[in-house]
């Protein structure tokens, strides 16, 4: 059976045309963070926690203006449930952490040797 050329330019601008789609894709990713990444938390709001009740609800620590708050969340309302005078938060946020930053500490982590099973379940702390 011969090879017809014609197949052969057609698979590779195919090739070409899912590259281009992908990288489009991603700068637009991209342009879409960039633009939405200020607006998405406040200078003096920031959400410190969140746990999961149901499909539709959950409760949240807020730190708004340095003093953390107890918030129930549902599908058609957020309700203040109490202030947390005494709270104190376990592991500070790193900021500005970037994807590159948290994967060499990933991958130092491995190469000293792979975290034992109750590492993980305690977020990578050993005990």
């Amino acid at each position: 059976m011969p090879i017809n050329i014609a197949d052969i330019f057609t698979m590779i601008g195919s090739f070409i045309l899912i590259i281009l789609v992908l990288f489009a894709a991603w700068y637009a990713t991209r342009w879409y963070a960039r633009r939405m990444g200020p607006s998405i938390g406040g200078r003096s709001i920031r959400v410190v926690d969140r746990a999961n009740l149901a499909n539709n609800a959950a409760i949240v620590i807020a730190e708004i203006c340095g003093r953390y708050y107890l918030f129930g969340v549902s599908e058609r309302q957020v309700s203040l449930i109490q202030e947390l005078p005494d709270f104190q938060e376990e592991h500070p946020p790193e900021q500005n952490a970037s994807f590159q930053k948290l994967f060499q500490k990933l991958v130092a982590g491995k190469l000293a040797g792979s975290p034992k099973e109750k590492d993980i379940e305690n977020d990578g702390e050993p005990q």
